[in-house]
């Protein structure tokens, strides 16, 4: 067995919708804020305001800043602030299944052999020109409206939109034995072209989240192994 520390730099194409269902979940505090106001029958414009930032929020994996304190509060008045929620990252399960999924789309057939041998070491922050804070991405405009299918309803929701020419760094442990390095560049290239991140991504239709693997970033180190 051969074992490799794979690492490179990816580079958007086309902006990002991030999308983190994670706060879909009716135990999570965020998701228990939103569910009075979008039980309203006659909602307010601050109501919509209020849905759009909680949706914004929602939408992101946040890393945050070493002791941060992250809140958020809705005055009598309806307007939603946040507190802390910085530094957006790409999850390491997200980057993985995009590279995976492009086995499919490549005709590789590599797909079982990827699940054995190929790991994500390390979520992975989100590069860009703007804010990395919450609020002052709302404030910068970092979002995106789009209609959606939420069961079997159309409904507008908001999301955060990073622009193009965003980068992550990433780092893979790759067993050659299972899958060859040359075919690992192969499939993260694929995945950027054919499968995408985030929402509204090629692999659903769309054509957001699209990258490809900057150039001259992508090198290996072998990583010794006792067992």
């Amino acid at each position: 067995m051969a074992l490799f520390s794979v690492t490179g730099t990816l580079q958007g194409v086309k902006p990002l919708l991030l999308s983190n269902y994670k706060y879909q979940h009716p135990c999570e505090p965020l998701y228990k804020l939103k569910a009075p106001i979008s039980k309203k029958r006659n909602k307010t414009e601050e109501d919509y305001v209020a849905l759009s930032k909680l949706d914004f929020l929602m939408s992101g994996h946040w890393l945050n800043d070493d002791n941060e304190d992250c809140d958020v509060e809705i005055d009598s008045n309806g307007n939603v602030s946040f507190k802390g929620f910085s530094n957006p990252f790409i999850p390491a399960g997200m980057l993985r299944a995009s590279v995976r999924n492009s086995s499919k789309a490549l005709g590789n057939k590599k797909g079982a052999a990827f699940d054995r041998g190929v790991q994500v070491k390390d979520d992975c922050p989100l590069m860009y020109e703007g804010s990395k804070v919450c609020n002052k991405m709302w404030d910068e405009g970092l979002y995106e409206r789009s209609r959606g299918d939420r069961s079997g309803s159309l409904i507008w929701i908001t999301r955060i939109k990073i622009p193009v020419d965003w980068e992550i760094d990433f780092q893979i442990t790759c067993d050659s034995s299972q899958v060859e390095i040359s075919q690992l560049e192969d499939m993260i290239k694929g995945a950027g072209r054919y499968i995408g991140m985030g929402s509204w991504r090629p692999e659903n239709g769309g054509s957001y989240g699209q990258f490809k693997l900057k150039e001259n970033s992508f090198t290996k180190e072998e990583v010794k192994v006792d067992w």
